[in-house]
């Protein structure tokens, strides 16, 4: 797998890496300090340069993405900038930094890319039969079939009824999982085809996305709310699970007993009692 395959596939389904919908805003952008590798645009038409590297980080990327970032934020002086590393792993001292520099970073193993890419099915050209060398390079074989394992979730195209039409939905084993997507289709909760996501807002913006997996489902909240860490320790089965993400910009954890449903479902039906914080991203 090359660098420039990990780029593509992030490129394509940022969705399946980064679990936010972002919209592709430009590729390799070129200018007179290089070229960054992706640029995607939130929902809230906020930027997010992203910088990917193969194996572990390097030093020199830090200033790689403060070069983008200025690119950008040249360019584009009106719209919030944000930056984000991709690496397979970041060294402890090297997440230090990238935390005083108000970069974002995620640990991507080369396991989940080629997760995505069976799903998907993305082939990896540079894996595709070689003769030269000590031999032929590992052909990656894509089976057709309804079902694709991809990490603890195993997707589907099964439609379980709902809005109108058909609605793509994922396979669960677990029943107090599967009743409440069911509950959620019924009450037409706002349903993410693409991304297999139930999503909850407040007002206008989307606070909270739900993912149905094979045995739990798994909540993203965009932004925090005070004490919400405690919050929701409280109330779920699973409290270990529930953990900062993005530099503690963001919160997520996982729901898998009817009781972590019902207090769920019970919090959002009173969002004016959080106090909301920060914007997840922006300057």
């Amino acid at each position: 797998m090359l660098e420039s395959e990990m780029e593509d596939l992030l490129w394509r389904y940022p969705d399946k890496f980064l679990r936010e919908p972002l919209n592709q805003f430009r590729r390799q952008p070129r200018s007179a300090v290089g070229r960054a590798d992706l640029v995607f645009e939130d929902r809230l038409e906020r930027l997010l340069v992203v910088e990917i590297k193969r194996g572990q980080l390097q030093r020199g990327a830090i200033d790689q993405v403060h070069d983008y970032f200025g690119m950008m934020k040249h360019e584009f002086p009106n719209k919030s900038v944000e930056m984000m590393v991709i690496a397979q792993s970041i060294p402890s001292e090297r997440k230090v930094a990238l935390d005083r520099y108000n970069i974002e970073y995620r640990e991507i193993p080369e396991k989940r890319f080629r997760d995505v890419a069976l799903e998907m099915g993305y082939l990896f050209e540079s894996e595709q039969g070689s003769t030269s060398g000590s031999g032929p390079r590992n052909v990656v074989t894509l089976e057709p079939g309804p079902v694709v394992e991809v990490g603890d979730a195993d997707m589907t195209s099964s439609s379980l009824g709902g809005h109108e039409g058909d609605i793509s939905a994922p396979i669960t084993t677990a029943p107090e999982v599967s009743a409440f997507f069911k509950e959620e289709q019924r009450k037409k909760v706002d349903y993410d085809a693409k991304n297999k996501a139930l999503r909850y807002r407040v007002g206008s913006r989307i606070e909270w996305s739900v993912n149905i997996w094979k045995r739990f489902a798994s909540v993203y909240q965009y932004r925090r709310f005070s004490g919400d860490l405690e919050f929701w320790r409280q109330r779920l089965s699973k409290p270990d699970t529930v953990a900062g993400k993005d530099s503690e910009h963001s919160l997520a954890f996982r729901l898998e007993s009817k009781s972590d449903f019902d207090n769920f479902l019970a919090a959002l039906a009173k969002p004016s009692a959080f106090e909301w914080q920060s914007k997840p991203r922006g300057r």
